[in-house]
């Protein structure tokens, strides 16, 4: 549910922008789950992300003025 709110707000107007769905049963670094100013709960991995972990890599699809609306199936 997160994912379209930041992706807007940190990478809007990019062409090329991934989403990664990771396994968090198979990373072998650590996630930390901590608050933002806004008080909202994010996810953060702390150290390298290895590979076996990513389950899937999608796309994210841009409307016509760049913000994005949801990513490839």
């Amino acid at each position: 549910a997160q994912l379209l709110a930041v992706a807007n707000a940190r990478f809007a107007g990019e062409e090329a922008v991934l989403v990664l769905d990771v396994d968090t049963d198979r990373l072998l670094s650590p996630v930390k789950y901590e608050a933002s100013r806004s008080g909202e709960i994010y996810p953060h991995i702390y150290g390298p992300l290895n590979l076996d972990a990513v389950r899937l890599v999608r796309r994210l699809l841009p409307d016509a003025d760049g913000r994005f609306i949801g990513a490839e199936p």
